[in-house]
């Protein structure tokens, strides 16, 4: 996987469960070259599965995202997003563990147990020598922040209180991170433990 280097790994969720892999493979392959994909039949959802596809390019992998995200596809709502999942070291990709899911995948995101429902995305932060209180102190100008999980593509901050939360996007959104970036800061939806991706209904499309 390249989301180290190149963020060419996306996520697709909802998939209708009646495609085949190549049906998938042709609705996606339309925008860049395949390289990797990694289908997930979860029996506990209605109907529906997920995937993860690593494209050769970074555009392929945003062409996609613009243009396959929200489509309706045999009645279902596909949601399409930069994957924030990695692999292990025996080359499995570290995903949420859930009933039906197999033994080996567990979390990469270690969220505390009592962790809070407001919570953020930051993207366009620097992807050298980032430095995770750096971030925090960004983030801490809004309020009181008491999760921070650094990612390839983008940071996911959650706040003690919906003030803080609601601040960071008013005042912290397209402003200046170190004095060269501009970040934008986005509401995240408070979803299950295995749903972590953005929510475009809640959140804005990043500029």
């Amino acid at each position: 996987m390249k989301d180290a280097k190149g963020g060419h790994r996306i996520y697709v969720g909802n998939i209708p469960a009646s495609m085949s892999k190549q049906e998938i493979i042709k609705t996606f392959e339309e925008f860049g070259k395949i390289t990797e994909i990694d289908i997930k039949y979860n029996r506990n959802t209605n109907g529906s599965n997920y995937a993860f596809i690593e494209y050769e390019t970074y555009r392929s992998a945003e062409k996609t995202i613009e243009k396959r995200n929200g489509q309706k596809l045999k009645g279902y709502m596909l949601k399409v997003e930069h994957s924030i999942y990695k692999k292990n070291k025996e080359g499995d990709l570290i995903s949420p563990g859930k009933e039906g899911m197999s033994k080996g995948f567990i979390t990469n995101l270690r969220l505390p147990k009592n962790r809070s429902h407001y919570r953020v995305v930051v993207k366009n932060l620097p992807k050298r020598k980032i430095k995770l209180n750096y971030v925090k102190a960004f983030l801490m100008k809004a309020g009181k922040v008491i999760y921070t999980q650094l990612g390839d593509e983008i940071t996911i901050a959650e706040y003690d209180s919906r003030e803080g939360m609601l601040r960071a996007i008013n005042t912290l959104d397209r402003t200046l991170y170190n004095s060269s970036r501009k970040v934008y800061v986005r509401v995240i939806k408070d979803l299950p433990f295995d749903d972590l991706y953005v929510d475009d209904s809640i959140a804005q499309v990043f500029g």
